[in-house]
């Protein structure tokens, strides 16, 4: 009877949990999807200028990695045909790394929101293990359709 206790509370001791947190900076609402690779996800609506969390437990905290080296937690950007972006934990160089468009700084890449808007998606230099934050920013780049570009 003691054996089974105890196993049931290594059990339950074993699940780790990670809060996503989403700080949007941009001028436009982002939907993201949030989660670990073959595992539990949620969803978050982030109005423009404002942030949300969301903590799900797992048995992985925000920087746990599988056999490749890849990273298992992730925040991508979802809803509407347009959406592009997303971040993804970093290993070998001990960061989550946003992914896009990318540009000439190693800082951010771009991304679009869900209604087509040009967001810069930034990294995050030091993650935490019960945190998994990132950030977004205005783009410091103009959207096709204002410059005139035909793209």
């Amino acid at each position: 009877m003691r054996y089974l206790f105890l196993v049931l509370l290594f059990v339950q001791l074993s699940h780790a949990s990670c809060s996503f947190r989403v700080i949007n900076y941009s001028l436009y609402p982002v939907r993201v999807m949030v989660g670990f690779y073959g595992g539990e996800s949620g969803f978050l609506v982030v109005n423009s200028t404002s942030a949300k969390s969301i903590t799900i437990k797992n048995e992985n905290d925000c920087l746990s990695y599988d056999m490749d080296g890849s990273g298992v937690a992730y925040v991508d950007l979802t809803g509407g045909k347009k959406s592009l972006g997303g971040w993804r934990y970093d290993r070998q160089n001990g960061m989550i790394r946003a992914k896009g468009i990318s540009v000439m700084g190693n800082d951010f890449v771009i991304g679009i929101s869900q209604d087509g808007k040009r967001i810069t998606l930034v990294n995050n230099y030091n993650p935490a293990p019960d945190v998994f934050q990132v950030q977004i920013k205005p783009s410091q780049f103009r959207d096709s359709k204002k410059s005139g570009s035909s793209n």
